[in-house]
């Protein structure tokens, strides 16, 4: 019995000398560049190709073996004359107009590798995988439209190809055409309902449409494969939480921090969750673990803050402001929280002082403007509330509690009332005690009048 070859080189080294022994057998010429190429002896290919042109000269596939191993040494202008002879006998050749996409590309003509491989998709409408090919390079350079028009090139040909209509569904919802990559990703499920990357993006789809019921249920069809997808958990836990369900909404935002341990956004996300579904005691300790984490940060100084005045633990929360004010001094939120603070205790004037710290930071700050208003109308300065009252409605026109209020303060300072005004709130909140009130004064109106 005959010994075969050990190894990749031992094999290399009998083609070599069979091809010594019989020098027109092209088959084991063809073979052997090819191992040559496997084995990354490049140099060594272009020679065997080279033998094989000389005898066959008009070989398509081994002018493109042997261009590409020129271009893969850096002889572009001799591969691309090689490919572009090659054109010349056969003008509709897939393969050779492939090569000579890839020889561009190896030139960084971008141009020429496009121009080229839409030639060989159409020349090869059954060959799919090019104008997939195609498609990537048009969107890696943002041509959205031109990738979109190739995926649905490829799709009308091969309508069940589900690498193309996920790339499609992708592209369509970054241009935020969600209805359109729905359609797509839903022919993708029915077809394959292991596709768990398919469910994920068409739940992610609903999720921006705030369908919250329809995106939970792909979400969950996803994690079957997708159990450690922080996105995922974090998507999850949101629909569950518009969906009421504050238990399961938890366990996913906890999931989704417990993936990311070293993520300051997980850890906020998962405070903010806390916060939210009023697990104050539990948001107070995540926040107080960010403050010390991350004291470059503000945010957590801030919900910490909050969650303390909520609770009236208000020395506590005039220290997390002092440690604020220490890393981020003069921030504007924690200003406003310290009048919040002095507020809560019933010192006016320095609750004043403070909102009007925020104002003179941003004039248009709104709820510095509503901290003025409200000190006003604790201390019982009806016309300085009225005008502070004014600047908040200048800001946020449809408030309808600031336009209800600047009809009772008009009727307590005898000023001239305003119907529009109250006409106003029954239009942008029907049925609500703002409205019943409004209607009130509509209907009294002309009997004052």
């Amino acid at each position: 019995m005959v010994e075969g070859p050990r190894n990749l080189h031992e094999l290399l080294s009998r083609l070599e000398e069979k091809s010594q022994q019989t020098p027109s057998d092209l088959n084991l010429l063809r073979k052997l560049g090819r191992l040559h190429l496997r084995n990354g002896a490049v140099a060594a290919a272009v020679r065997v190709f080279q033998r094989i042109l000389a005898q066959v000269p008009d070989d398509l596939a081994t002018s493109v073996d042997l261009a590409l191993g020129q271009a893969r040494l850096g002889q572009i202008e001799e591969a691309r004359f090689l490919l572009e002879r090659a054109l010349e006998v056969d003008p509709h050749s897939a393969p050779v107009l492939v090569a000579l996409s890839q020889v561009c590309e190896l030139a960084n003509d971008t141009e020429g590798q496009v121009t080229f491989l839409m030639r060989a998709a159409n020349a090869a409408p059954h060959r799919p995988e090019i104008r997939l090919t195609l498609g990537e390079i048009l969107r890696r350079h943002a041509d959205f439209a031109g990738a979109i028009r190739q995926y649905e090139a490829a799709l009308a040909t091969h309508p069940h190809l589900e690498t193309a209509r996920f790339a499609l569904a992708s592209l369509l919802i970054r241009q935020n055409r969600l209805n359109e990559a729905m359609e797509h990703l839903r022919a993708i499920v029915r077809q394959n309902p292991s596709a768990h990357d398919a469910h994920y993006n068409l739940g992610h789809c609903l999720f921006r449409q705030k369908k919250w019921e329809l995106a939970t249920a792909s979400f969950v069809a996803a994690q079957k494969g997708m159990k450690d997808h922080p996105q995922l958990h974090y998507q999850l836990a949101l629909c569950w939480f518009h969906l009421k369900d504050w238990d399961r909404a938890i366990v996913h935002m906890e999931r989704f921090a417990a993936l990311l341990p070293d993520s300051f956004e997980a850890k906020l996300a998962l405070g903010d969750l806390y916060q939210q579904t009023g697990e104050l005691d539990l948001a107070r300790e995540v926040f107080a673990s960010l403050v010390d984490t991350f004291p470059q940060r503000p945010e957590p100084f801030i919900r910490l803050a909050g969650i303390c005045r909520d609770l009236q633990r208000f020395d506590e929360a005039g220290q997390v402001l002092r440690r604020l004010f220490h890393h981020h001094p003069g921030h504007i939120e924690g200003h406003r929280l310290q009048a919040d603070l002095h507020f809560a205790r019933g010192q006016w004037k320095a609750a004043l002082d403070e909102y009007r710290n925020t104002l003179l930071m941003n004039e248009n700050y709104l709820p510095g403007r509503r901290g003025v208003a409200a000190v006003f109308r604790q201390t019982g300065q009806a016309a300085e509330e009225f005008a502070a009252l004014q600047k908040v409605a200048a800001l946020a026109p449809d408030d309808v509690d600031v336009l209800l209020r600047l009809g009772e303060l008009e009727k307590t300072l005898g000023l001239p009332g305003s119907l529009d005004r109250f006409r106003k709130i029954t239009q942008l909140a029907p049925g609500s005690l703002q409205a019943k009130e409004a209607s009130y004064y509509l209907r009294h109106a002309p009997r004052a009048a």
